[in-house]
């Protein structure tokens, strides 16, 4: 079901470094304008930020909580994110 994986082997750098999600879209072939990532820890949003993407926090499970103003998107369940898409 995933048209890309990048695995802690395949960059030098690892979260918060953006270089794990840059090589993503590489593979992609998509601009960070147009790609969001989602992600439960503040170093998923630096590494969001630092790639130029949107960064939704997935809030549900997560033991890292923040505040609302900080990613662009705060999701408290799962189908949150397709009523951001809609």
């Amino acid at each position: 079901f995933m048209a890309a994986t990048v695995l802690c082997e395949d960059t030098d750098r690892h979260k918060p470094d953006p270089a794990p999600l840059l090589e993503c879209l590489n593979r992609l072939g998509v601009e960070a304008k147009d790609a969001l990532y989602m992600g439960d820890t503040r170093p998923d949003m630096v590494a969001a930020r630092a790639a130029g993407m949107d960064f939704a926090y997935a809030s549900w499970g997560s033991f890292f909580p923040m505040e609302r103003h900080e990613p662009d998107y705060y999701l408290d369940h799962p189908m949150d994110l397709v009523n951001y898409l809609d």
